[in-house]
């Protein structure tokens, strides 16, 4: 993408946090204002779009109404004179017929956002965008994420289809929710060369490793400790020089302490990694982040793993998930050590043990919620 922004002259306008006019305004700045443009969401119904770009303060959306957008591959709404009209190659001007041709509209495809409620009741899923369509869940609250297919013309309801085993399809009204983020962009490629797998390539820790020895439950900074490494190495950067042990005190745990969400998200923040938690983390919603090349920092019933290399240790645990197959889930898991230490490294696990340790089932097992995670925030990856 290859486009500026410029603001209207002569009025204030609003950044705001996400691509809707219900989020959070971010800043305000002047008309005259050039912009680089990360990406851009839309057409929208009405034919406009909105522009991601950078501000002192952080990622921020411009809406179409307030700039003048130059260059390539921004997509932007063309008045109907400005239509190039397009020739017949056998004809020479003085023959042939000129005719307007409108191109067909950009459309982002795979759209991911993130409904934040804006209601204490939380949010139906209806089976028609009209107040009296059957319910098909109710109760959805801050956080839940779905796939975006369309809005109405009149911009109240939105389809999406959620994540669930059911595949559930549905319309939410636009009302009580707003979109909170768009991930439409691959960070790091697919490594295999194998059809139909997905396999990313994050570096490997260890928490039995000898920079991992302060703390007995220090999973959970591993597997930071993979991300900020595949994050260096995205960029073409060397392995950075930091120990687990580092990470250990940066999340703020002592040697016989387990770690939280809570206290992980904001360590990753200290190495430049924004994530968040869900509780959405279903297996189809992981493979769909490692399609888009992001790998997932999740929370398994250990035990549910027949082939674990540690059988006594059947609890809660935290590794990274970097692929799949149609038939396994490959992980980065940072409880292997000694001669098998490197067979944490990408190890295969069938998708039924890994359905069981996330799931329901296995995760009460282990006292925890079912299928938790940290996702990479797309806003803040470059």
């Amino acid at each position: 993408m290859n486009c500026i922004a410029k603001t209207l002259s002569g009025q204030q306008h609003n950044i705001f946090t996400g691509p809707d006019f219900t989020n959070t305004v971010l800043t305000t700045v002047p008309g005259g204002i050039n912009f680089l443009v990360k990406r851009s969401f839309g057409p929208l119904a009405d034919g406009n779009y909105w522009y991601e770009i950078a501000t002192p303060q952080g990622p921020g959306w411009l809406h179409s109404s307030s700039v003048e957008v130059t260059g390539e591959g921004c997509g932007q709404k063309k008045p109907q004179d400005e239509i190039t009209p397009v020739m017949s190659a056998t004809e020479t001007p003085a023959e042939q017929t000129i005719e307007a041709i409108e191109p067909p509209p950009l459309v982002l495809k795979q759209q991911i956002i993130r409904i934040v409620t804006v209601v204490s009741q939380g949010v139906r899923v209806r089976s028609e965008p009209k107040p009296e369509g059957m319910v098909l869940l109710s109760g959805l609250r801050n956080g839940v994420e779905a796939l975006w297919k369309e809005t109405t013309p009149d911009g109240k309801w939105h389809k999406i289809d959620m994540y669930d085993d059911a595949n559930t399809q549905g319309w939410v009204n636009a009302e009580y929710t707003r979109v909170a983020d768009i991930i439409e962009k691959q960070v790091s490629p697919n490594v295999s060369t194998v059809a139909g797998e997905v396999l990313l390539d994050v570096p490997y820790h260890s928490q039995e490793d000898a920079d991992a020895k302060y703390a007995w439950a220090d999973c959970g900074p591993t597997s930071l400790r993979m991300i900020i490494a595949w994050n260096a190495q995205r960029f073409g950067l060397p392995n950075p020089n930091i120990t687990v042990d580092e990470i250990v005190r940066a999340v703020g745990i002592g040697p016989k302490d387990f770690s939280s969400f809570a206290q992980l998200i904001p360590a990753a923040r200290k190495y430049g990694i924004e994530m968040y938690h869900t509780n959405q983390a279903t297996l189809e919603r992981v493979k769909r982040e490692l399609d888009f090349g992001r790998p997932v920092v999740q929370l398994v019933r250990y035990g549910s793993f027949s082939q674990r290399q540690h059988q006594r240790f059947t609890s809660g645990h935290f590794l990274v998930v970097t692929g799949y197959n149609a038939t396994h889930v490959y992980l980065n898991d940072p409880y292997w050590a000694g001669e098998r230490r490197n067979e944490g490294h990408n190890w295969a696990v069938p998708n039924e043990e890994f359905n069981h340790a996330i799931g329901p089932k296995g995760s009460g097992m282990a006292g925890n919620m079912p299928y938790q995670a940290l996702f990479l925030t797309t806003s803040a990856l470059a």
